[in-house]
């Protein structure tokens, strides 16, 4: 399909002029980053360590590379030998273009890691999370999966994880929610008056949103199973597992009710298909809550669409997608915004702990976004006034809207 060169540019330009509100990182505190010594290798360990571990390295390896204080020659030689296969990844192809687009460096080599090792260093320091998120990317809020310390007018939004109560299966768990009650943690009670204290202080401390990693069962116990499962866990039981399955999905839904009055969203981070169809059978349940599908590339883009169609309570997100498959980002997104009203789609997301990579991921989200409504412009998808309007929804208006965003 031949694409008009000046529709290609007015769809550009829309992108380009759109700030974007980023719907999930896993930034590591501004303070933290600027306090710990980062240099290329260990930076790439922090981005790319799925790549690195897919290859099976050994855990005195992977401490090497993390180690800034190790052997430089080791440490790149050790590295040097991996690269060439992950830079044909996508994850690859996002660290040569975050080398040269915010470094200046066009290859990645026994020299120039070094240089780019300086500038990492030199540019830590407070407000350089601002400074690349919000003036280099256009990025005016960041949902970030983590404590965050850079004030109330930062453009970075904490959103508040039920992943840790969720995955309480064992003693240690308890003995770490005793701790911060203060006293034994000794009956399913103590957890729920727990988990509700800790999303009344999250609301409290400016939570726009809450997150689920992955969803254990749905199905509701009574009180007394959920107090059988956690006599389990508290007792030690050998059988009890790293998970409570009955425990679990009892307090999933105690989350639920607690999220539910505080009248904000809930992403859940879809894993598999049994995760879309339990959030099916959730969003059916809970009318009241908004949730937030989060599309990693795992399960059926295709039986997320058909749900959002049937559960007005369900929005759709692209994942971390546009760096490690990006046609599989096009292609989802483009059956969406056909498949369901597009102010139930969000573009943006990703799953960095880097803020360098998160500012280049949305620019080739960006950059793949305008390619893709020139496409169904010229398909006759869309009208071009249309598709304007999509890229602002998109991008900004939708967020805005869904979280209630005051953005300064």
């Amino acid at each position: 399909m031949q694409i008009p060169r000046d529709l290609e540019r007015r769809m550009v330009e829309a992108v380009e002029r759109t700030p974007a509100v980023d719907i999930y990182e896993r930034l590591m505190p501004e303070s933290k980053r600027i306090g710990q010594r980062f240099d290329f290798i260990s930076w790439f360990l922090a981005y790319a360590g799925v790549e690195i571990q897919a290859l099976g390295l050994e855990d005195a390896e992977l401490a090497l590379l993390g180690n800034v204080n190790g052997d430089p020659e080791r440490r790149w030689g050790l590295l040097a030998r991996y690269w060439p296969y992950i830079r044909t990844t996508g994850v690859g192809r996002a660290v040569l273009r975050i080398a040269w687009d915010l470094f200046g460096v066009d290859e990645i080599n026994d020299r120039s890691w070094k240089d780019i090792s300086a500038q990492l260093w030199k540019a830590s320091a407070k407000g350089f999370y601002k400074g690349l998120l919000c003036e280099r990317g256009n990025i005016v809020v960041t949902f970030v999966d983590n404590a965050l310390d850079a004030g109330s007018r930062s453009c970075c939004r904490p959103v508040w994880s039920g992943d840790a109560i969720l995955g309480i299966g064992d003693h240690l768990a308890l003995d770490a929610v005793a701790r911060e009650l203060g006293r034994p943690c000794a009956g399913v009670d103590d957890l729920v008056a727990w988990l509700e204290n800790e999303i009344q202080q999250a609301v409290s401390g400016g939570c726009a949103v809450f997150k689920i990693g992955s969803l254990p069962d749905v199905c509701l116990p009574g009180p007394e199973e959920a107090s059988w499962a956690f006599g389990r866990v508290f007792r030690r039981d050998e059988s009890a597992g790293v998970g409570e399955p009955v425990l679990q999905s009892y307090l999933l839904h105690r989350l639920l009710s607690f999220v539910a009055s505080t009248g904000r969203p809930l992403q859940v981070h879809v894993q598999s298909e049994v995760d879309i169809d339990r959030l099916g059978a959730l969003a059916a349940q809970y009318p009241q809550i908004r949730f937030l599908a989060v599309y990693h590339g795992r399960g059926s883009a295709f039986s997320l669409l058909f749900l959002a169609r049937t559960r007005p309570n369900l929005a759709l997100a692209l994942g971390d997608l546009w760096c490690v498959a990006p046609r599989l980002a096009q292609f989802t997104l483009q059956n969406w915004l056909l498949g369901v009203p597009s102010n139930k789609v969000f573009a943006l997301s990703g799953n960095t702990t880097m803020v360098e990579a998160a500012v280049v991921c949305a620019q080739a989200a960006r950059e793949r976004l305008a390619a893709l409504v020139a496409e169904m412009v010229t398909a006759g998808s869309l009208d071009e006034s249309d598709g304007v309007a999509v890229i602002r929804r998109v991008l900004f208006e939708n967020a805005q809207t869904y979280f209630a965003l005051q953005v300064y």
